[in-house]
């Protein structure tokens, strides 16, 4: 008698110590990740590049606004109202990406960092990535954001400085003079 599928849970050995103890009784053994375990990897992986594409759409959006009322174009031109960026989101550059990602709000930056970061990660866990976004592609834009970072034109928001952090204490301390 041979069981389709036996599905073991232990914490103290590893996968070739259970492999090796099974073999000898079943002969063929496979291992795979749970379905519902990759597919909750697999969301995540989506949710992070909906993620930074938003961000990138936002930014290059602005950007796309501020030249066009810069060339004078009318208000409703401006406003990213036709639904359809007139660059395509496929063709921008790694340099172009870290410069319309500079354009953001810190917050904004950060979270969109973060989310580039845990894209990078999760992807090379999983050795997977999306075709839109290629794992290299994403990696050399990081190389790229340490390699470039403009830290001193940023001014830390109020609302993430802790009052008794030592910006908070030095403002305090500077206002009071």
């Amino acid at each position: 008698k041979t069981p389709a599928c036996i599905r073991v849970v232990d914490f103290a050995n590893s996968a070739n110590e259970i492999r090796a103890a099974f073999e000898a009784k079943l002969g063929v053994i496979t291992h795979s990740v749970g379905a519902s375990d990759l597919e909750g990897k697999e969301a995540e992986l989506q949710h992070f590049a909906n993620c930074i594409l938003e961000g990138l759409e936002v930014a290059l959006t602005a950007c796309v606004a501020a030249a066009q009322a810069a060339a004078g174009a009318p208000a409703d031109m401006c406003t990213g109202a036709q639904g359809t960026l007139p660059v395509s989101l496929a063709r921008v550059t790694i340099p172009q990406f870290a410069e319309l990602m500079n354009s953001l709000p810190v917050e904004r930056y950060m979270r969109m960092r973060s989310d580039i970061e845990g894209y990078i990660e999760l992807g090379n866990c999983m050795r997977r990535e999306l075709p839109e976004m290629p794992l290299v592609f994403m990696q050399a834009l990081t190389i790229h954001m340490v390699n470039h970072v403009k830290a001193a034109d940023w001014v830390i928001p109020p609302s993430l400085i802790h009052p008794n952090s030592a910006a908070a204490v030095a403002a305090a301390t500077a206002a009071a003079l």
